[in-house]
């Protein structure tokens, strides 16, 4: 056997096409003929792969992304903004078909926007004149305040109380109104969080300890002709709706029924485990929780009485926890003090944003030594990083070092030394959500030259002075990457939710060391550089919730970042899509050196291009002070902790939320393209309204 034949593979198709006497040639002069032929066959598989999905290419549900406005031009449809145009090139020819309906236009948001949606038809809730043909008992001129549930859902899309007539041009109670409801806010499940104890027998749900709403995710059913019903959408659980629900389950269980309830099905959005006296672990059950008011803490008796309904019989049934949905609180029964308490449950989240419990693509870090911690750290691996000698056992030679914390337990954190040329990585994995506090206020972190340090997917209530090892050179450099982490704004939270240190910055950089700090996907308090200070900012916010600058550093560059507070820089450079809620003073900036972002006017200000208000002033005729007052930035919260932080407010003027750079919404949350969705919807929805109708848009989250 020749050798050709003899190292040939099998996928060298073409070079087996050749005639022997070739190959045999070939190999004599050093085989340039196969490697020329191999070049063709990785070319030839390209066209092959490319040939292959031309099938699939027909059909809207498989096409690649890049074929679906071809598909959807076939048919005329077509959106303003390429944002999630599948779901509504498939479904237009049923939009067509069912054109004029309510279920059409609720359809037609879920699939344009992805999010959940509800129309209501305001001609149903204005009061009339009742007439003896076409009697409408629910339209009355008052309300029955017996009925709290329906008194709870007034503003919503699910209010039932009707309301004179609305003569505002965008009233909602009119017979010409119809108001397109749609829950903006995404939920994240967060399992086994640890709760944090206030006292004996009392929690607070969030790992900070400050109020957090418990949420129920959307659960909205496909289909054209589904609506999102109360129980079914995406919004924090009422006290109300929760206590009516548990106190059912508990009847249905004295009665022998079984009763379905929209919390407690196949996937509960509430779990709550608890370790008892004897150290096992239980889960408690449904039927043991009580909705309660728990604005101060109180402890519920160990069991309630019901009177089963056949027999009338009393029955007493236990009880173990009491729960506040709407404050994030829990209170074991009297007696019952458990060791530890973890709960499963929703919180609303605008973006997967900083340390939360998503899932998440970790950091590379190949070829690093990984030593895993659970459970708190019992061995005390995170007080070792911090003494060369103690962490020796830990790097083990090695230049590259992985904590991962496996659970969303708390773990507490002391001093951090990274070597020169070495990195550490503390990290969280995907889907955990942990917390770390620090031992020291602020904490030391001592960097040699070339030193890395990572913080990924962590939730950090504490504050880092970076300072460099005791051997660097005056000029050494050192970088900390913090990838979807958050530095808790104010170090922590109160029980009230205002932050503990407003005058405490997350990150302080030494004078003697050229610090680069990458902030990626993340949440940040005052960030304070030495005068070699580098900061790169990309899809994150910088928050100051005290009176210090959010940004102080020789250069930064920020990309789709929203910074709350002064900037202060010298050299702000490559900066776009971002938006600034305070101040930005540079020296050495050139015009251009910002672009496409919101920022606070001043007149001498020539470093911003096509930036806001700046571009709507430039128009001719422009009233600089109604300008400024008609593209003042609203956002829905700015407090930390809160739902919907950081985000601006859909009442913000239409200027500011198309700000970016491709017509959407700047900062931190310009990757979701609320604003490009919006647009698409309200372009859209003409074709099916019927005449003489009015669709107004309403974010309810």
């Amino acid at each position: 056997m020749s050798p050709v034949r003899a190292e040939r593979t099998p996928s060298e198709r073409l070079y087996a096409l050749l005639p022997t006497i070739y190959r045999m040639r070939d190999f004599d002069q050093g085989e340039p003929l196969r490697a020329l032929l191999a070049l063709l066959e990785e070319e030839l598989s390209l066209v092959e792969a490319d040939i292959a999905r031309l099938y699939d290419s027909w059909f809207i549900e498989t096409c690649d992304e890049w074929a679906v406005p071809y598909l959807g031009d076939q048919i005329g449809a077509r959106l303003k903004h390429s944002v999630s145009p599948r779901a509504f090139t498939a479904n237009t020819l049923a939009y067509r078909r069912r054109k004029g309906t309510l279920a059409t236009l609720t359809a037609l948001a879920r699939d344009v926007t992805g999010w959940p949606a509800q129309i209501v038809e305001y001609q149903s809730l204005v009061v009339t004149s009742q007439h003896l043909n076409s009697p409408r008992p629910t339209a009355q001129s008052t309300a029955d305040l017996r009925r709290c549930d329906e008194l709870d859902n007034i503003g919503t899309p699910f209010e039932r109380i009707a309301r004179t007539v609305d003569i505002r041009s965008r009233g909602r109670y009119h017979p010409g109104q119809l108001g397109l409801y749609v829950w903006r806010t995404a939920v994240v499940r967060q399992e086994r969080s640890v709760a944090v104890a206030a006292s004996a027998g009392c929690f607070y749900v969030s790992p900070l300890g400050q109020p957090q709403a418990l949420w129920s995710p959307a659960r909205s059913r496909p289909g054209l002709e589904a609506t999102t019903e109360l129980g079914l959408a995406p919004q924090p659980i009422r006290r109300r709706t929760l206590y009516r629900v548990l106190e059912a389950r508990r009847q249905a269980a004295i009665d022998g029924r079984t009763l379905p309830d929209p919390y407690f099905g196949s996937e509960p959005v509430l779990r709550i485990f608890y370790r008892d006296d004897s150290g096992l672990v239980r889960e408690v059950p449904p039927e043991q929780l009580v909705a309660a008011d728990l604005a101060s803490f109180w402890r519920p008796p160990a069991k309630l009485r019901y009177r089963r309904s056949g027999d009338g019989k009393t029955v007493e049934l236990p009880v173990t926890v009491a729960i506040d949905p709407e404050r994030g609180r829990l209170a074991f029964a009297e007696g019952e003090t458990p060791r530890k308490v973890w709960i499963t449950y929703h919180y609303g989240q605008v973006a997967e944003l900083g340390g939360g419990g998503y899932e998440r693509t970790l950091l590379a870090t190949e070829s690093a030594r990984c030593v895993t911690v659970r459970d708190g750290d019992p061995d005390g691996v995170l007080q070792k990083l911090g003494d060369a000698t103690t962490a020796s056992s830990l790097w083990q030679g090695s230049q590259q070092l992985v904590i991962e914390l496996l659970d969303s337990d708390r773990y507490q954190l002391g001093p951090l030394l990274v070597p020169a040329g070495s990195t550490l990585t503390l990290r969280a994995i995907s889907g955990a959500r942990p917390l770390l506090t620090t031992t020291q206020v602020p904490l030391p972190v001592s960097l040699g030259t070339a030193a890395t340090l990572q913080l990924d997917g962590l939730l950090v209530a504490g504050s880092l002075t970076v300072q460099a090892v005791a051997e660097a050179a005056p000029s050494s450099a050192a970088t900390i990457k913090l990838h979807h982490t958050t530095l808790v704004p104010g170090v922590s939270l109160a029980d009230t939710g205002a932050p503990q240190k407003p005058a405490f910055a997350s990150l302080t950089g030494p004078p003697t060391l050229a610090l680069t700090v990458e902030l990626t996907r993340g949440i940040c308090g005052p960030i304070q550089l030495g005068p070699g200070g580098n900061l790169l900012a990309s899809g994150s916010i910088i928050d100051s919730p005290g009176s210090l600058p959010a940004v102080l550093a020789s250069a930064a560059s920020l990309t789709h970042t929203t910074v709350l507070g002064v900037c202060a820089v010298i050299r702000l450079t490559d900066t776009s899509d971002c938006l600034f809620l305070g101040p930005v003073n540079t020296i050495e900036s050139v015009e251009g050196d910002i672009s496409y972002s919101v920022l606070p006017y001043r007149p001498d200000d020539r470093v911003s291009y096509r930036c806001q208000p700046h571009l709507s002033l430039e128009e001719p005729d422009a009233v600089i002070a109604r300008v400024l007052a008609e593209l003042r930035p609203q956002l829905v919260s700015r407090r930390y902790g809160t739902t919907g932080y950081a985000q601006l407010d859909a009442r913000s003027a239409s200027a500011l939320r198309s700000a970016a750079s491709d017509q959407g919404e700047p900062g931190a949350f310009h990757h979701l393209q609320q604003a490009l969705r919006e647009s698409n919807l309200i372009d859209s929805q003409a074709e099916y309204l019927r005449s003489s109708l009015t669709l107004n848009l309403f974010v309810v989250t």
